[in-house]
Protein backbone atom coordinates (compact mmCIF):
# COMPACT_ATOMS: atom_id res chain seq x y z
CA UNK A 1 0.00 0.00 0.00
CA UNK A 2 1.29 3.41 -0.95
CA UNK A 3 1.66 5.81 2.00
CA UNK A 4 1.38 9.60 1.86
CA UNK A 5 4.60 11.26 3.05
CA UNK A 6 5.20 14.86 4.08
CA UNK A 7 6.79 15.40 0.66
CA UNK A 8 3.65 14.16 -1.02
CA UNK A 9 1.52 16.50 1.12
CA UNK A 10 3.73 19.40 0.10
CA UNK A 11 3.37 18.48 -3.57
CA UNK A 12 -0.42 18.24 -3.19
CA UNK A 13 -0.57 21.71 -1.62
CA UNK A 14 1.52 23.14 -4.46
CA UNK A 15 -1.03 21.84 -6.98
CA UNK A 16 -4.00 23.40 -5.19
CA UNK A 17 -5.51 26.55 -6.77
CA UNK A 18 -3.78 29.73 -5.65
CA UNK A 19 -5.66 32.41 -3.75
CA UNK A 20 -7.14 35.09 -6.02
CA UNK A 21 -6.79 38.77 -5.21
CA UNK A 22 -9.14 41.53 -6.38
CA UNK A 23 -8.92 45.26 -5.77
CA UNK A 24 -10.68 48.50 -6.57
CA UNK A 25 -9.79 52.19 -6.07
CA UNK A 26 -12.00 55.22 -5.56
CA UNK A 27 -11.75 58.61 -3.79
CA UNK A 28 -8.27 57.93 -2.35
CA UNK A 29 -9.44 54.57 -0.97
CA UNK A 30 -8.06 51.17 -1.95
CA UNK A 31 -10.17 48.05 -1.40
CA UNK A 32 -8.46 44.64 -1.53
CA UNK A 33 -10.06 41.20 -1.22
CA UNK A 34 -8.36 37.82 -1.38
CA UNK A 35 -10.11 34.46 -1.62
CA UNK A 36 -8.46 31.08 -1.18
CA UNK A 37 -9.31 27.54 -0.24
CA UNK A 38 -9.92 25.76 3.06
CA UNK A 39 -6.96 25.48 5.42
CA UNK A 40 -5.61 21.88 5.66
CA UNK A 41 -5.52 20.05 8.98
CA UNK A 42 -1.86 20.82 9.75
CA UNK A 43 -2.51 24.56 9.35
CA UNK A 44 -5.62 24.30 11.52
CA UNK A 45 -3.57 22.66 14.29
CA UNK A 46 -0.95 25.42 14.16
CA UNK A 47 -3.62 28.12 14.10
CA UNK A 48 -5.41 26.59 17.10
CA UNK A 49 -2.17 26.49 19.11
CA UNK A 50 -1.23 30.01 18.09
CA UNK A 51 -4.60 31.50 19.04
CA UNK A 52 -4.78 29.51 22.31
CA UNK A 53 -8.12 27.86 21.58
CA UNK A 54 -9.65 24.64 22.94
CA UNK A 55 -10.90 23.87 19.46
CA UNK A 56 -11.05 25.42 16.03
CA UNK A 57 -13.77 25.37 13.34
CA UNK A 58 -13.58 22.49 10.87
CA UNK A 59 -13.56 24.97 8.00
CA UNK A 60 -11.28 28.02 8.11
CA UNK A 61 -10.54 30.08 5.02
CA UNK A 62 -7.15 31.12 6.29
CA UNK A 63 -6.03 32.81 3.06
CA UNK A 64 -9.13 34.99 2.84
CA UNK A 65 -8.94 38.62 3.86
CA UNK A 66 -10.40 42.06 3.17
CA UNK A 67 -8.48 45.33 3.45
CA UNK A 68 -10.01 48.81 3.45
CA UNK A 69 -7.07 51.16 2.96
CA UNK A 70 -6.51 54.89 2.90
CA UNK A 71 -2.75 55.50 2.54
CA UNK A 72 -3.16 59.29 2.54
CA UNK A 73 -4.63 59.21 6.05
CA UNK A 74 -2.51 56.28 7.27
CA UNK A 75 -5.56 54.09 7.86
CA UNK A 76 -6.15 50.37 7.45
CA UNK A 77 -9.14 48.17 8.30
CA UNK A 78 -8.56 44.44 7.91
CA UNK A 79 -11.01 41.57 8.19
CA UNK A 80 -9.09 38.39 9.03
CA UNK A 81 -10.23 34.84 9.95
CA UNK A 82 -7.56 34.37 12.62
CA UNK A 83 -8.34 37.68 14.35
CA UNK A 84 -12.04 36.84 14.32
CA UNK A 85 -11.36 33.52 16.06
CA UNK A 86 -8.92 35.15 18.48
CA UNK A 87 -11.82 36.86 20.25
CA UNK A 88 -13.43 33.54 21.10
CA UNK A 89 -10.55 33.24 23.60
CA UNK A 90 -11.71 34.39 27.04
CA UNK A 91 -8.46 36.16 27.97
CA UNK A 92 -8.29 38.27 24.82
CA UNK A 93 -11.95 39.19 25.23
CA UNK A 94 -11.26 40.55 28.71
CA UNK A 95 -8.23 42.51 27.49
CA UNK A 96 -10.24 44.15 24.70
CA UNK A 97 -13.38 44.93 26.68
CA UNK A 98 -14.65 48.52 26.72
CA UNK A 99 -16.55 49.13 29.96
CA UNK A 100 -19.51 51.26 28.92
CA UNK A 101 -20.25 52.22 32.54
CA UNK A 102 -17.16 54.48 32.50
CA UNK A 103 -18.94 56.77 30.04
CA UNK A 104 -15.94 57.12 27.74
CA UNK A 105 -16.47 59.49 24.83
CA UNK A 106 -13.16 59.22 22.97
CA UNK A 107 -10.52 56.48 23.00
CA UNK A 108 -7.56 55.31 20.93
CA UNK A 109 -8.28 51.64 21.62
CA UNK A 110 -10.29 51.17 18.45
CA UNK A 111 -9.98 47.36 18.41
CA UNK A 112 -12.30 46.97 21.37
CA UNK A 113 -15.31 44.77 22.11
CA UNK A 114 -18.42 46.04 23.88
CA UNK A 115 -20.10 42.78 24.92
CA UNK A 116 -19.22 39.42 26.46
CA UNK A 117 -21.10 36.63 24.66
CA UNK A 118 -23.37 34.73 27.05
CA UNK A 119 -22.57 31.09 27.72
CA UNK A 120 -24.56 28.66 25.57
CA UNK A 121 -25.11 24.96 26.20
CA UNK A 122 -26.46 22.25 23.92
CA UNK A 123 -30.01 21.03 24.46
CA UNK A 124 -29.30 17.95 26.59
CA UNK A 125 -26.30 19.27 28.57
CA UNK A 126 -28.19 19.66 31.86
CA UNK A 127 -29.78 16.20 31.57
CA UNK A 128 -26.39 14.68 30.79
CA UNK A 129 -24.75 16.40 33.78
CA UNK A 130 -27.58 15.31 36.09
CA UNK A 131 -27.37 11.74 34.84
CA UNK A 132 -23.62 11.55 35.41
CA UNK A 133 -23.82 13.19 38.84
CA UNK A 134 -26.23 10.44 39.98
CA UNK A 135 -23.84 7.70 38.93
CA UNK A 136 -21.45 6.37 41.55
CA UNK A 137 -18.15 5.52 39.93
CA UNK A 138 -14.52 5.18 40.94
CA UNK A 139 -13.31 6.28 37.52
CA UNK A 140 -11.43 9.59 37.66
CA UNK A 141 -12.96 12.10 35.26
CA UNK A 142 -10.45 14.50 33.75
CA UNK A 143 -11.68 18.09 33.48
CA UNK A 144 -10.45 20.16 30.55
CA UNK A 145 -9.90 23.83 31.30
CA UNK A 146 -12.03 25.94 29.00
CA UNK A 147 -9.99 28.84 27.68
CA UNK A 148 -12.19 29.62 24.68
CA UNK A 149 -15.79 29.57 23.51
CA UNK A 150 -16.73 26.09 22.25
CA UNK A 151 -19.26 27.66 19.84
CA UNK A 152 -16.73 30.24 18.56
CA UNK A 153 -18.93 33.25 19.41
CA UNK A 154 -16.84 36.27 18.55
CA UNK A 155 -17.67 39.99 19.04
CA UNK A 156 -14.93 40.82 16.51
CA UNK A 157 -15.33 44.20 14.75
CA UNK A 158 -12.37 44.03 12.40
CA UNK A 159 -8.70 44.88 12.89
CA UNK A 160 -7.76 48.56 12.68
CA UNK A 161 -4.21 49.82 12.43
CA UNK A 162 -2.06 52.40 10.70
CA UNK A 163 -1.37 51.84 7.03
CA UNK A 164 2.30 52.67 7.62
CA UNK A 165 2.80 49.46 9.64
CA UNK A 166 0.94 47.31 7.14
CA UNK A 167 2.83 44.22 6.02
CA UNK A 168 1.98 41.07 4.11
CA UNK A 169 -0.50 38.79 5.84
CA UNK A 170 1.44 36.23 7.89
CA UNK A 171 -0.29 32.92 8.61
CA UNK A 172 1.17 32.43 12.08
CA UNK A 173 1.19 36.03 13.24
CA UNK A 174 -1.62 38.26 14.46
CA UNK A 175 -1.26 42.00 14.99
CA UNK A 176 -4.44 41.89 17.07
CA UNK A 177 -3.01 39.14 19.29
CA UNK A 178 0.10 41.22 19.97
CA UNK A 179 -2.10 44.23 20.70
CA UNK A 180 -4.37 42.36 23.15
CA UNK A 181 -1.65 40.46 24.97
CA UNK A 182 -2.14 43.06 27.71
CA UNK A 183 -5.36 44.73 28.81
CA UNK A 184 -6.38 47.93 27.07
CA UNK A 185 -5.94 51.04 29.20
CA UNK A 186 -8.87 53.23 28.18
CA UNK A 187 -7.71 56.71 29.12
CA UNK A 188 -10.21 59.57 29.32
CA UNK A 189 -7.55 62.03 30.53
CA UNK A 190 -5.73 62.19 27.21
CA UNK A 191 -6.12 65.56 25.56
CA UNK A 192 -4.28 64.76 22.33
CA UNK A 193 -5.52 61.59 20.62
CA UNK A 194 -3.67 60.01 17.73
CA UNK A 195 -5.51 59.04 14.59
CA UNK A 196 -7.29 56.79 14.10
CA UNK A 197 -9.30 57.00 17.30
CA UNK A 198 -12.93 56.28 18.17
CA UNK A 199 -15.63 58.66 19.33
CA UNK A 200 -19.02 57.55 20.66
CA UNK A 201 -22.02 58.70 18.68
CA UNK A 202 -25.77 58.30 18.35
CA UNK A 203 -25.65 58.79 14.59
CA UNK A 204 -27.33 56.15 12.48
CA UNK A 205 -26.34 54.70 9.14
CA UNK A 206 -28.46 56.42 6.44
CA UNK A 207 -30.21 53.33 5.11
CA UNK A 208 -32.02 55.41 2.50
CA UNK A 209 -28.65 55.83 0.79
CA UNK A 210 -28.21 52.05 0.49
CA UNK A 211 -31.19 51.39 -1.75
CA UNK A 212 -31.16 50.31 -5.38
CA UNK A 213 -31.29 53.96 -6.41
CA UNK A 214 -27.66 54.36 -5.32
CA UNK A 215 -25.87 52.30 -7.96
CA UNK A 216 -23.20 49.85 -6.78
CA UNK A 217 -19.88 50.36 -8.55
CA UNK A 218 -18.01 47.45 -6.98
CA UNK A 219 -18.89 44.68 -4.52
CA UNK A 220 -17.19 41.69 -2.94
CA UNK A 221 -17.45 39.22 -0.07
CA UNK A 222 -15.36 36.66 1.81
CA UNK A 223 -16.11 33.78 4.15
CA UNK A 224 -13.94 33.63 7.26
CA UNK A 225 -14.84 30.29 8.82
CA UNK A 226 -17.73 27.90 9.55
CA UNK A 227 -18.52 24.81 11.60
CA UNK A 228 -21.48 22.45 12.09
CA UNK A 229 -20.79 22.08 15.84
CA UNK A 230 -20.81 18.30 15.80
CA UNK A 231 -24.30 18.20 14.21
CA UNK A 232 -25.77 20.29 17.05
CA UNK A 233 -26.11 23.48 15.02
CA UNK A 234 -24.13 25.80 12.80
CA UNK A 235 -21.83 28.81 13.20
CA UNK A 236 -20.03 31.04 10.71
CA UNK A 237 -18.49 34.42 9.97
CA UNK A 238 -18.51 36.38 6.70
CA UNK A 239 -17.88 39.89 5.38
CA UNK A 240 -19.84 41.62 2.59
CA UNK A 241 -18.80 44.92 1.06
CA UNK A 242 -19.91 47.37 -1.62
CA UNK A 243 -18.84 50.73 -3.01
CA UNK A 244 -21.22 53.32 -4.39
CA UNK A 245 -20.49 56.65 -6.05
CA UNK A 246 -20.67 58.64 -2.81
CA UNK A 247 -19.97 56.07 -0.06
CA UNK A 248 -19.00 52.52 0.91
CA UNK A 249 -20.73 50.01 3.18
CA UNK A 250 -19.51 46.82 4.83
CA UNK A 251 -21.23 44.14 6.92
CA UNK A 252 -19.27 41.73 9.11
CA UNK A 253 -21.61 39.03 10.43
CA UNK A 254 -21.12 36.25 12.97
CA UNK A 255 -23.99 33.76 13.01
CA UNK A 256 -24.64 31.05 15.63
CA UNK A 257 -27.42 28.48 15.74
CA UNK A 258 -27.53 25.86 18.49
CA UNK A 259 -30.42 23.55 17.60
CA UNK A 260 -33.47 23.88 19.86
CA UNK A 261 -31.56 26.30 22.11
CA UNK A 262 -30.63 29.70 20.66
CA UNK A 263 -29.95 31.77 17.56
CA UNK A 264 -27.46 34.65 17.73
CA UNK A 265 -26.31 37.24 15.21
CA UNK A 266 -23.48 39.73 15.77
CA UNK A 267 -23.43 42.40 13.05
CA UNK A 268 -20.75 45.04 12.62
CA UNK A 269 -21.61 47.61 9.96
CA UNK A 270 -19.23 50.16 8.47
CA UNK A 271 -20.48 53.20 6.56
CA UNK A 272 -18.38 55.99 5.12
CA UNK A 273 -19.52 58.95 3.07
CA UNK A 274 -16.55 60.11 1.00
CA UNK A 275 -17.08 63.66 2.27
CA UNK A 276 -16.70 62.59 5.92
CA UNK A 277 -13.54 62.53 8.04
CA UNK A 278 -14.68 59.37 9.85
CA UNK A 279 -16.20 55.91 9.37
CA UNK A 280 -19.45 55.22 11.19
CA UNK A 281 -19.21 51.81 12.89
CA UNK A 282 -22.28 50.10 14.30
CA UNK A 283 -22.20 46.91 16.39
CA UNK A 284 -25.55 45.21 16.80
CA UNK A 285 -26.64 42.04 18.63
CA UNK A 286 -29.77 40.07 17.77
CA UNK A 287 -30.42 36.98 19.88
CA UNK A 288 -33.37 34.86 20.97
CA UNK A 289 -34.16 31.36 22.21
CA UNK A 290 -36.06 28.76 20.21
CA UNK A 291 -38.72 28.79 22.93
CA UNK A 292 -39.36 32.53 22.59
CA UNK A 293 -39.32 32.40 18.83
CA UNK A 294 -41.87 29.56 18.72
CA UNK A 295 -44.10 31.44 21.17
CA UNK A 296 -44.34 34.25 18.61
CA UNK A 297 -45.75 31.83 16.05
CA UNK A 298 -42.62 31.14 14.02
CA UNK A 299 -42.23 27.60 12.72
CA UNK A 300 -38.82 26.00 12.19
CA UNK A 301 -39.41 24.10 8.96
CA UNK A 302 -36.97 22.12 6.78
CA UNK A 303 -37.20 24.97 4.27
CA UNK A 304 -36.01 27.42 6.93
CA UNK A 305 -32.90 25.29 7.45
CA UNK A 306 -32.06 25.89 3.79
CA UNK A 307 -32.83 29.63 3.89
CA UNK A 308 -32.14 30.92 7.39
CA UNK A 309 -31.90 34.55 6.30
CA UNK A 310 -35.67 34.91 6.51
CA UNK A 311 -35.45 34.48 10.27
CA UNK A 312 -33.36 37.62 10.73
CA UNK A 313 -36.30 40.02 10.98
CA UNK A 314 -37.95 38.06 13.78
CA UNK A 315 -35.21 38.86 16.25
CA UNK A 316 -35.18 41.98 18.36
CA UNK A 317 -32.06 44.12 18.83
CA UNK A 318 -31.11 43.90 22.49
CA UNK A 319 -27.68 45.54 22.21
CA UNK A 320 -26.50 48.41 19.99
CA UNK A 321 -23.27 50.38 20.10
CA UNK A 322 -22.16 53.04 17.63
CA UNK A 323 -18.92 54.95 17.31
CA UNK A 324 -17.07 57.00 14.72
CA UNK A 325 -13.60 55.94 13.62
CA UNK A 326 -11.93 59.33 13.24
CA UNK A 327 -9.49 59.44 10.32
CA UNK A 328 -8.23 63.04 10.24
CA UNK A 329 -9.03 66.53 11.51
CA UNK A 330 -12.06 68.57 10.54
CA UNK A 331 -9.80 71.35 9.23
CA UNK A 332 -8.23 69.02 6.68
CA UNK A 333 -11.77 68.12 5.71
CA UNK A 334 -12.18 71.59 4.22
CA UNK A 335 -9.87 70.62 1.39
CA UNK A 336 -11.72 67.38 0.62
CA UNK A 337 -15.38 68.37 0.56
CA UNK A 338 -16.84 67.50 -2.79
CA UNK A 339 -20.14 69.38 -2.34
CA UNK A 340 -18.19 72.68 -2.32
CA UNK A 341 -15.36 72.27 -4.79
CA UNK A 342 -14.60 75.99 -4.57
CA UNK A 343 -13.82 75.94 -0.83
CA UNK A 344 -10.16 76.79 -1.52
CA UNK A 345 -11.29 79.80 -3.49
CA UNK A 346 -13.47 80.92 -0.56
CA UNK A 347 -10.37 80.93 1.63
CA UNK A 348 -8.30 82.77 -0.96
CA UNK A 349 -11.02 85.37 -1.42
CA UNK A 350 -11.43 85.95 2.30
CA UNK A 351 -7.68 86.44 2.83
CA UNK A 352 -7.34 88.69 -0.19
CA UNK A 353 -10.26 90.96 0.79
CA UNK A 354 -8.95 91.10 4.36
CA UNK A 355 -5.59 92.23 3.00
CA UNK A 356 -7.21 94.94 0.84
CA UNK A 357 -9.24 96.28 3.77
CA UNK A 358 -6.08 96.40 5.85
CA UNK A 359 -4.33 98.47 3.16
CA UNK A 360 -7.27 100.85 2.87
CA UNK A 361 -7.65 101.51 6.62
CA UNK A 362 -4.02 101.89 7.60
CA UNK A 363 -2.63 103.49 4.49
CA UNK A 364 -5.69 105.47 3.31
CA UNK A 365 -5.30 104.01 -0.16
CA UNK A 366 -8.29 104.13 -2.45
CA UNK A 367 -8.42 100.58 -3.73
CA UNK A 368 -12.01 100.41 -4.91
CA UNK A 369 -10.68 99.39 -8.32
CA UNK A 370 -8.75 96.49 -6.78
CA UNK A 371 -11.80 95.32 -4.85
CA UNK A 372 -13.74 95.22 -8.05
CA UNK A 373 -11.05 93.10 -9.65
CA UNK A 374 -11.17 90.72 -6.70
CA UNK A 375 -14.27 89.08 -8.07
CA UNK A 376 -12.53 88.48 -11.37
CA UNK A 377 -9.69 86.87 -9.44
CA UNK A 378 -12.13 84.74 -7.48
CA UNK A 379 -13.77 83.51 -10.69
CA UNK A 380 -10.34 82.60 -12.08
CA UNK A 381 -9.54 80.48 -9.00
CA UNK A 382 -12.91 78.83 -9.27
CA UNK A 383 -12.30 77.76 -12.88
CA UNK A 384 -8.85 76.41 -12.02
CA UNK A 385 -10.19 74.41 -9.09
CA UNK A 386 -13.02 73.00 -11.23
CA UNK A 387 -10.48 71.70 -13.73
CA UNK A 388 -8.40 70.13 -10.96
CA UNK A 389 -11.46 68.35 -9.55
Amino acid sequence: MKTTTKTNLHEIKQKLPKAKKEEYQQNNWLFQFQKGGIAPSDELDMLQDNLLLNAIPDVVYNENYAKILNPENDFCLEILPKDSLLLSNFKFRINAYLDLTKNLQKYEEVNNITIFPKEVKVKYSEEWQQKNSNKQTNVEIKTIQQISDVFFSTPYKGTIKKYSILSDIQKNHSYLKDLLSVSYQFNIQKEQLQFPYAEKTNDEIPLENLTEKNQIKWANMINLWEDELGDTGYTSSEFRFRVMGDCFFGLLRHYLRVDDVIIRIYDTRYYHDFTWNYILREFQVREDTYKNIKSKGFEFTPQWNLDQGNFYYLQFVFFLFQDNLMLFTNFWMLFQLKERKFILNDIYLFLFIYYLNYMEVFFSIDIYFLKKKTFVLFYFFYLVNQNIQ
